[in-house]
C-alpha cells in the first residue's frame, strides 16, 4: 500500500463520487414473463430499468469467452466497482488496484467532457 495516492484529484474524487451515486441509483433490472402467440405458449425477458452507460461499457469491455455457454461474461463485478469507486471517493484507493485501474479512463473521460473549450 505505498502506492502514491496523491494521484487522486480532487477532480477525480468528484467524478468518482458522481460515478457512484448513478451505479447506486441505477441497476439492471429484467423481469421474465409468459407469452401465448397461435396457442404456443413461451417465456420471454425484458429489461425495465438499466445499469449507467458507462458501467455498460466497463462491463463489455472486460468480457471473457466462456466454453459451454455462448455469450461472453463479464469479469467486472458490481460490489467490488462499489467499493473501489467509495476508496476513491475518500481519498483511499491503491492507484495500482485493478478496479482503480479498470475505472480510470471512465473517469478521466468524464472529466475531459466536463473541461470547457
Amino acid at each position: 500500500m505505498c502506492a502514491d495516492r496523491s494521484a487522486l484529484s480532487p477532480a477525480i474524487r468528484s467524478v468518482a463520487a458522481e460515478l457512484l451515486a448513478e451505479l447506486e441509483a441505477h441497476r439492471l433490472v429484467v423481469i421474465k414473463f409468459r407469452t401465448t402467440h397461435e396457442g404456443d405458449e413461451t417465456w420471454r425477458r425484458a429489461a425495465i430499468s438499466s445499469n449507467p452507460r458507462w458501467y455498460s461499457r466497463l462491463c463489455r469491455r472486460e468480457e471473457k469467452s466462456r466454453r459451454r455457454y455462448p455469450k461472453p461474461r463479464t469479469v467486472v463485478r458490481r460490489p467490488h466497482t462499489l467499493t473501489a469507486l467509495r476508496r476513491i471517493v475518500a481519498g483511499t484507493a491503491d492507484p495500482a488496484s485493478l478496479y482503480v485501474r479498470r475505472l480510470m479512463p471512465f473517469i478521466r473521460e468524464r472529466i475531459e467532457q466536463e473541461v470547457p473549450c
